[in-house]
């Protein structure tokens, strides 16, 4: 093993590695052209220290499987088993925050207001949106400017009017949202 290991080196199949917590298992492959190459299988390796350092690092949110999934390929890794293992992953994560779930379609939504943004047509320069929990579905109207006012006026006529009275509505409680009319309004 010592000469062929020392051979392999000499050819430049092989390297030492500089990382020993890193050690993987080395497989032969056979290419279609016949040949057998030799490489190493990482995936277990790059799928613990790739997920944990994108689910739980300097930069790591404790995001949901399926946006953990699609960063870990972002990052220019991937395999078949890709998203289940992060589902699995993010399932045993004690650290993230239980995910907030909708009993029944439009029964929770979510509002927030974007902007400032450069001005459109009738100085419209702000958007407010709704996101409905179950359906992820998204209402958005473009504002002028931000009052309790227009955020009743939308409120009624986008999410009232057409799917019924919610059975919660989450915002950030900006000062639109907190006002005493739009409270008394809902």
């Amino acid at each position: 093993i010592i000469a062929e290991t020392k051979m392999l080196m000499g050819a430049g199949f092989i390297r030492e590695v500089r990382y020993t917590t890193w050690l993987a298992n080395v497989v032969l492959v056979k290419k279609n052209s016949g040949k057998w190459r030799m490489y190493v299988d990482y995936t277990d390796l790059n799928a613990t220290y790739v997920t944990e350092e994108i689910h739980r690092g300097i930069c790591g949110m404790h995001s949901r499987a399926r946006s953990m999934a699609t960063r870990v390929i972002q990052a220019g890794y991937y395999w078949p088993t890709l998203k289940s293992y992060c589902k699995d992953y993010v399932q045993k994560c004690k650290e993230c925050p239980p995910q907030m779930a909708s009993p029944w379609p439009f029964a929770q939504w979510e509002m927030d207001i974007l902007g400032p943004f450069s001005p459109a047509k009738g100085q419209l320069k702000f958007l407010l949106v709704a996101i409905d929990y179950f359906t992820k579905w998204i209402e958005a109207c473009p504002l002028a400017e931000i009052t309790a006012e227009n955020v009743q006026k939308f409120t009624w006529k986008n999410i009232i009017c057409r799917f019924g009275i919610p059975h919660s509505l989450i915002t950030d409680n900006g000062r639109q949202f907190i006002a005493q009319s739009f409270e008394s309004f809902l």
